[in-house]
């Protein structure tokens, strides 16, 4: 199932979605989709023909005029001949239309199918569904073309296949209880076992045991290990600390180079107000399993007899059917322990998987909600979104996040009586943070072969910044006064206090990939990319940008900027000063922010928007005019519509009349190159401080010193590099000599 192109009102900024089915059942031939939108690019509708049926549904239109283009359904289930396809109900729905309005390609293919192909509206009770279905063969999965490649594969083979080293490993173990006559069943459990099961290597092995603690059994794995000879390494006892999580004590060792931990079996009891248990005691295989937080996750492999265990009974056949539930009743699981809903997000949005509905009911309930944000840690719920950020489908988790409805309490905004009217209502804040996330997450996949690696290593902090940067890009402008009457951005508390993640992901004072300093970087860009664009056009002449520009309706002059000083009266509009200076304060985060500037609402953050769009209306009518003679009225009518210019709708564009937002975007990266700035930050000034002070006549520690280092690396980005030393201090001398030393006067 595909999701074509939509649009925002301006039409410049499409989405992608794709729901992709790993095979086809048996029956179904095909999953296809068109798209239909009405004159304001608001609304997109979406048919797929897979066998005998139809679905269809409308995107939802969130507040502020963005068309979120949210997932048509989570495909649960299975599609199998003869079955309603349609598995749960999307956020709006509509009729199916009638044969005459499918396009040429639907309509064949439903009539080649069967002259009794049934049309089902998108709503239809997921209930009715699945009283018709047939048992999947292989799991439905639900991924975003916004993913970084595809999600984990599932092809459940039903059987551990173990490498000679794990081998060698569990051989060794057999050995030490037999010797011992210890009676220990060990078992591997977790995540170990699903990933085998999967066919996925995996190097955490957590071995949980059923008659003593992981300490005791490390002793004699030691003692055992010694008196044969063998270097022991690594023996430790990770101590319980159920602030983090830690509820048993964990011996930790290496093993013939495998590092494995060592813990007992256990069962739980938890209080109303914790997600800590108030009793831990040893348990049975069952007890165990039932208190862990999913039914995939719920699995062991027992290395006495060998085999996959599988105590709720429902862990294979989940994994199976990409399912993801939990082994008690969600409601209570939850209310439990709270951060499991933030894992099943996690793991839904890794393999793919959809959340059963019960599951997702109890997700989506206000106890649980309250729960989550009452029980569990600030840190804790950071770590769960920061190893989302890190997956390669971001988007997903996000999205579920969403969906159900537990956006506010995962980033809770500051309780702050005071503070900007920059924020969006609470019922809009986070369709938009979605909107513009799932921007960023599909501009990273279009300009995929422009970006340094490190944006394309989907765990990297400067991708992870990034990521959170789009995230809280509707919140950029909102800020509040602390305790102290300090002005802190809403995007800062949330991810230093909200979080308590990476400072530098928020603090502008730490590193380049953070949220603040990248917010203000992406408008700033916004700002200039219409001279950057001319400059890269005229081979990184700044004087012929600044002349094409001009000519181009947009004019020498911007708006004041955020991150840096206006440069000389001189290099007033040159792409060349005004760029390297910018790159100086955002380093090698440069790129992040310009793929953010991409993302913005066009021309209102450009450079003389106002003149500019006047200059598009005018280039649009002309274009209009020259068509009427060739194609008629109807013709251009028709050219509107589908955005053929460019590939947006008349009405987008940015800044310098360009409508396709990417394209012009692209042509700001490639600016930078074209004008030699990429490592300009680390480019030496021509002049030291010392130079400076020696050269005015300036006292030792003088506060002008700083304004005349800011123009002698103006000077040095204005003359690319050629100018001399002695040239730089003529310049400098006159213009010190223009003022007499006053710089209130520049």
């Amino acid at each position: 199932l595909a999701y074509p192109l939509t649009r925002d009102c301006g039409g410049s900024t499409g989405l992608d979605r794709i729901v992709r089915v790993s095979s086809f059942p048996e029956g179904v031939r095909s999953i296809k989709c068109a798209a239909a939108k009405d004159s304001g690019g608001r609304e997109a509708r979406a048919r797929a023909v897979a066998g005998r049926e139809v679905l269809t549904g409308a995107a939802f239109t969130g507040a502020g005029g963005v068309t979120q283009y949210r997932r048509f359904a989570s495909v649960q289930g299975s599609l199998s001949r003869g079955s309603t396809i349609a598995r749960s109900a999307p956020t709006s729905a509509t009729a199916v239309p009638p044969d005459s309005s499918l396009d040429a390609a639907d309509a064949a293919l439903l009539k080649s199918t069967s002259a009794e192909a049934t049309a089902t509206s998108a709503g239809a009770s997921a209930g009715e569904a699945a009283e018709s279905a047939e048992p999947p063969k292989s799991p439905l999965r639900v991924v975003s073309p916004m993913a970084f490649g595809e999600p984990e594969a599932v092809r459940v083979t039903g059987e551990v296949s173990l490498s000679d080293d794990e081998r060698h490993l569990f051989s060794t173990l057999r050995e030490i209880v037999a010797h011992y006559g210890l009676g220990t069943q060990l078992r591997v459990a977790g995540g170990w076992v699903r990933d085998k099961l999967i066919g996925h290597d995996c190097i955490d092995i957590d071995i949980a045991l059923d008659n003593m603690l992981g300490r005791q059994f490390a002793e004699k794995v030691t003692e055992y290990l010694k008196d044969r000879g063998e270097t022991v390494r690594g023996v430790g006892v990770i101590q319980k600390n159920p602030e983090q999580s830690k509820h048993l004590e964990t011996a930790t060792m290496m093993i013939h180079g495998i590092w494995i931990d060592l813990v007992n079996l256990r069962a739980e009891e938890y209080t109303h107000d914790s997600r800590i248990p108030t009793a831990i005691e040893f348990g049975t295989a069952e007890e165990d399993a039932l208190r862990r937080d999913l039914t995939i996750n719920s699995m062991f492999y027992n290395i006495t007899t060998e085999h996959v265990e599988d105590p709720t009974g429902r862990g294979i056949s989940d994994l199976k059917g990409g399912i993801i539930r939990t082994p008690l009743p969600p409601h209570q699981t939850f209310l439990d322990d709270p951060l499991r809903v933030l894992r099943a997000v996690r793991f839904a949005a890794r393999f793919g998987f959809s959340l059963d509905e019960e599951l997702r009911s109890a997700a989506a309930s206000e106890e649980v909600r309250a729960a989550l944000g009452n029980k569990v840690s600030k840190e804790r719920i950071g770590k769960e979104v920061e190893l989302m950020l890190k997956s390669r489908d971001p988007y997903a988790a996000i999205a579920l996040i969403v969906d159900l409805n537990l956006f506010p309490t995962v980033f809770p905004l500051p309780h702050a009586p005071s503070h900007t009217a920059d924020v969006p209502p609470d019922d809009e804040l986070p369709g938009l943070c979605e909107a513009s996330f799932a921007a960023t997450c599909t501009r990273l996949h279009q300009w995929k072969k422009h970006l340094p690696q490190a944006l394309n290593d989907h765990s990297s902090d400067l991708t992870v910044g990034l990521l959170l940067a789009s995230l809280l890009l509707p919140l950029r402008h909102a800020h509040y006064l602390d305790k102290k009457k300090k002005d802190v951005p809403f995007a800062q508390h949330i991810v230093l206090d909200s979080l308590k993640l990476k400072r530098a992901y928020a603090d502008m004072a730490v590193r380049g990939d953070n949220v603040v300093l990248l917010h203000a970087a992406a408008e700033d860009f916004a700002a200039i990319a219409p001279l950057l664009v001319a400059a890269a056009s005229a081979g990184g002449d700044a004087a012929a940008a600044a002349a094409a520009a001009a000519a181009a309706g947009g004019g020498g002059e911007t708006r004041a900027l955020t991150l840096i000083s206006a440069p000389h009266e001189e290099f007033q509009g040159n792409a060349r000063v005004l760029a390297g200076k910018l790159l100086r304060k955002v380093k090698a985060c440069w790129p992040s922010a310009v793929l953010l500037a991409s993302t913005l609402p066009p021309i209102s953050h450009a450079a003389s928007g106002e003149q500019c769009m006047g200059k598009a209306e005018e280039q649009r009518e002309r274009k209009e005019e020259d068509r009427k003679g060739e194609e008629g009225e109807e013709g251009c009518k028709r050219r509107r519509m589908e955005g053929s210019e460019g590939g947006a709708v008349e009405d987008g564009g940015c800044g310098s009349c360009h409508h396709d937002q990417s394209e012009f975007y692209l042509k700001v990266l490639q600016a930078v190159h074209v004008m030699g700035l990429d490592g300009v930050w680390d480019t030496k000034p021509i002049l030291n401080g010392r130079d400076v002070v020696a050269a005015l006549a300036l006292g030792k520690g003088d506060s002008r010193t700083g304004y005349w280092m800011d123009r002698v690396m103006e000077w040095q980005l204005a003359h690319s590099g050629n100018g001399s030393i002695e040239e730089c201090m003529a310049w400098l001398k006159a213009q010190a000599q223009a003022v007499g030393g006053d710089v209130k006067k520049l």
